[in-house]
């Protein structure tokens, strides 16, 4: 999705360019990369009333693309009985730059991120560490570790997990070395697999749109729902049973049908012998069920893949119906996307927990310099030195995007003679 520009040599001006690249000053000595594509065409729109009226028709055929290619989803507002109702994705009007070589870094390192994610999701203890103080408070995480350990006991049916993860970086500036830090870590309905593919095309269009050929072989080739479609395809034959079906776990309502349904039609268009089905945790519970040898059925039908696009949040389990709906599943024969332990590895705390060094050196010694290179930072609200030091980033935060209420409200918490207003200064950020 995003324009990939050369690396260069960079001379130590605050204002300059670097093969595209540009950096502009900003309050203090900091350097920040600013898309100059945006920087001519807001130059462009103060000097002409013609360049205001083009870009707003860039602006409109853009939406219109959108509409007419499946770049949508379907508004939160949107009630049960609306089925028809979408509108467009929201999209920056040209990509991101930002260097080649963090780029291929981020690519290069994903094999090592799957691996140790896998070997996370397999490690009881580990994970029984990092989750103690957690699962009593968090009743969501409780019930899904309680889940994991029963599983454990009951015994797995099946050794093959699919997985797809979606790994999300952000560009990281320290002085006047920008680097990609890892923000983030997602295990379970990991999606936009189509929306990603689709959004590279939108912004080639844009591109052509406004004269900016250059920039079109800067953007690197993505197909992220192909490379998904090949993995269920994959799952699928190594079931090995040709009338079994895939099963998408789905909410109620839901807003991405788009991203959902074109993955959908994806792995049919790889493997058109395989047959997709959509359910909630509630349906599959009333129309589906567990033999005794551990086989999934759905309407009768042999489930061979349960792909989880719900379930990953505490208000998708509305009842105890939904949590032992997720147990059978967890237990049965079918091949799970994710099953609970991927799940779980996936949580914040485990993210903590493997930025430290002699835990993420358990897991892969030989690599461990070059994941470690790439987490960000991690900063607890368990002891003081922490919170206070995150209460200031807050704070240059809030003055950054003028917020001023909210800002004078924590700052007279924080300096007040009272330190033991923590709990205060916590409860303030959530407002």
């Amino acid at each position: 999705m995003s324009v990939e520009y050369s690396n260069g040599n960079k001379n130590g001006n605050t204002n300059g360019s670097t093969n595209g690249v540009k950096y502009v000053k900003l309050f203090d000595n900091r350097r920040f990369i600013t898309n100059y594509l945006v920087n001519q065409l807001e130059e462009n729109l103060s000097n002409s009333k013609l360049e205001q009226f083009k870009i707003n028709k860039v602006i409109e055929n853009a939406i219109h693309w959108c509409l007419v290619n499946g770049f949508v989803l379907v508004p939160k507002s949107r009630k049960q009985e609306d089925l028809m109702v979408v509108t467009y994705l929201p999209f920056t009007l040209f990509p991101t730059p930002f260097e080649k070589t963090h780029f291929q870094q981020v690519i290069d390192l994903q094999p090592h991120v799957n691996e140790l994610f896998n070997k996370i999701s397999t490690n009881e203890d580990f994970m029984n560490k990092s989750f103690e103080n957690l699962t009593m408070i968090d009743q969501f995480l409780g019930n899904l570790w309680s889940l994991y350990k029963r599983a454990k006991v009951e015994g797995y049916s099946q050794k093959i997990n699919l997985s797809i993860l979606r790994t999300d970086y952000m560009l990281h500036q320290r002085d006047d070395h920008i680097s990609m830090k890892q923000v983030e870590i997602n295990t379970i309905a990991a999606g936009f697999g189509y929306v990603s593919t689709k959004a590279t095309m939108l912004h080639k269009e844009i591109l052509k749109w406004t004269g900016n050929y250059d920039a079109l072989n800067r953007i690197p080739h993505n197909e992220p729902v192909v490379k998904m479609a090949q993995g269920f395809a994959k799952a699928w034959r190594l079931y090995n049973v040709p009338s079994s079906i895939v099963l998408f776990i789905v909410l109620d309502i839901e807003i991405n049908i788009a991203d959902q349904r074109h993955l959908e039609y994806e792995i049919k268009k790889q493997e058109p012998l395989i047959e997709v089905h959509r359910c909630t945790l509630m349906e599959l519970n009333k129309y589906g069920r567990l033999d005794k040898d551990k086989t999934l059925y759905f309407f009768d039908k042999e489930v061979s893949i349960v792909y989880f696009r719900a379930g990953y949040d505490p208000s998708h389990f509305e009842s105890q119906t939904e949590w032992d709906t997720l147990y059978r599943i967890e237990i049965s024969k079918a091949i799970k996307c994710p099953n609970i332990g991927t799940f779980l590895a996936g949580m914040k705390k485990i993210q903590e927990s493997i930025s430290i060094d002699e835990n993420l050196e358990y897991f892969c010694n030989s690599n461990k310099d070059l994941l470690k290179s790439v987490f960000a930072e991690f900063f607890l609200l368990n002891t003081q030195v922490d919170l206070y030091f995150w209460i200031e980033c807050l704070f240059f935060y809030l003055k950054f995007r003028k917020i001023y209420k909210k800002y004078w409200k924590i700052q007279k918490i924080m300096y007040s003679s009272h330190r033991e207003k923590e709990v205060e200064i916590i409860s303030t950020i959530k407002i």
